[in-house]
């Protein structure tokens, strides 16, 4: 009954996130009249006064190992809500199921209390202390707390005085017996009661199933099951954030290897060109050496034949080393050319085999292994399973990492088309 207390409220929505306090004030509290009905309730105090009145009734001493109190839950069918979201003081978006008719939701709740107290507790409607209807979590439900005290048959005034009666209302007991004068097992009762209110809400035009399901009757979630399903859940959504990461880097990887391998080509080609004009330039010289040696002979003919060939040979000489000197530098030149080359393929090749790695964790990531796929695919008790809620969650990761794989496409087109103008043109 947190909606009685602002309070109360904030706490239980600070400890249980399913709790939407903007919806915790439509939540219906109640209290037993005392005169066969039930009124609005103005604080907790009402409903465990009344409580604590019934119990001081009971004539006979309570046995410490006796139970006093039940509590009990009923769900609106699914068949009488719709889906909707909202978004949580986290900032995470959840979904939960809301009435579709909010006195249709009422008049299914006072039909369930009214079996509840005409059907199954020996203490009637005046063993229900109160109930509170809950439409701020994930789905409408009600909670129900009654005593296990009825009239007590032995007493001089058994209007008055009370006895516990819990064995008769759960579990076996020797006042309660079938149509062969059996007595009747706390499982049967259970079973009974279920027929009953099925029969009881279809008889009021309610959309219950006629029939208990043969295989999601006994199927239930357990706490493992759960953290189970946490677990899962974690677990895909770290490795997404795993995988977005390793992405990224490798992204920043692709595109640091692409301006090396671009600024690798350019160079190669500026030290090509530098070489080739470096050999021309040799050449050249090797050549006009040439010519002066033949000219200094020539020269050495007319103003000396000893002297002119003597010096010829020295100018010749000289510029033949410069030439040779010249030549070895290009030769250098183009070796470190072709070194910068081999740097320029290793980096291509690095690329490729960092794209074959993200092509191969992207496929991994998309395949489901077997058991997972069987986990989601299992129906639960309302018929729907795992799979839808987990789609809606993987749905934004599968899109970013289709828009990743588009831009991992077009860098591959681009590098490819740098490759075709590199330093081999």
């Amino acid at each position: 009954m947190r909606e009685l207390d602002p309070a109360w409220t904030a706490k239980q929505a600070a400890r249980n996130e399913n709790v939407d306090p903007s919806r915790t004030v439509g939540n219906i509290a109640m209290v037993n009249d005392g005169q066969g009905g039930f009124r609005p309730c103005t604080s907790v105090e009402e409903v465990l006064d009344y409580g604590d009145a019934r119990e001081a009734r009971v004539r006979r001493k309570i046995d410490e190992n006796s139970f006093t109190t039940t509590t009990m839950v009923g769900h609106l069918p699914k068949s009488m809500c719709e889906e909707r979201s909202w978004v949580g003081g986290d900032g995470k978006r959840r979904t939960y199921w809301a009435a579709k008719d909010s006195a249709e939701m009422r008049r299914y709740f006072d039909a369930l209390v009214a079996y509840v107290g005409g059907e199954v507790v020996r203490g009637g409607q005046a063993a229900i202390h109160g109930y509170d209807i809950n439409v701020d979590e994930h789905t409408p439900h009600i909670q129900i707390v009654l005593d296990n005290f009825a009239t007590d048959p032995k007493s001089k005034d058994p209007t008055k005085d009370l006895r516990v009666v819990a064995a008769q209302n759960w579990s076996s007991h020797r006042e309660v017996r079938d149509e062969q004068n059996r007595q009747v097992s706390g499982p049967r009762k259970m079973s009974g009661y279920q027929a009953g209110l099925r029969e009881h809400m279809m008889a009021a035009g309610f959309p219950v199933e006629a029939d208990v399901d043969p295989v999601r009757s006994k199927r239930k979630q357990s706490k493992a099951d759960f953290i189970e399903l946490q677990v899962r859940q974690k677990g895909v959504a770290d490795e997404a954030v795993s995988v977005r990461a390793d992405y990224q880097a490798g992204r920043r990887d692709l595109e640091d290897m692409r301006r090396q391998v671009g600024e690798d080509a350019r160079s190669v080609k500026a030290e090509l060109a530098a070489a080739e004009r470096e050999r021309a330039a040799a050449t050249a010289e090797r050549e006009e050496a040439v010519e002066i040696k033949r000219r200094a002979r020539s020269e050495g003919r007319r103003d000396g034949y000893v002297e002119g060939l003597r010096r010829a040979d020295e100018e010749a000489t000289r510029m033949m080393c410069l030439a040779d000197a010249d030549l070895a530098e290009a030769a250098q030149a183009a070796e470190s050319a072709r070194t910068a080359r081999r740097a320029a393929e290793a980096a291509q090749q690095r690329v490729a085999e960092l794209e074959e790695q993200l092509a191969s964790e992207l496929e991994r990531l998309r395949r489901e292994p077997s058991d997972f796929k069987e986990f989601l695919d299992m129906p639960m008790k309302d018929g729907t399973t795992m799979r839808a809620f987990y789609n809606r969650k993987m749905e934004p990761v599968r899109q970013k990492r289709a828009r990743r794989t588009a831009l991992l496409d077009e860098a591959r087109r681009e590098m490819r088309r740098d490759a075709r103008s590199g330093p081999d043109r």
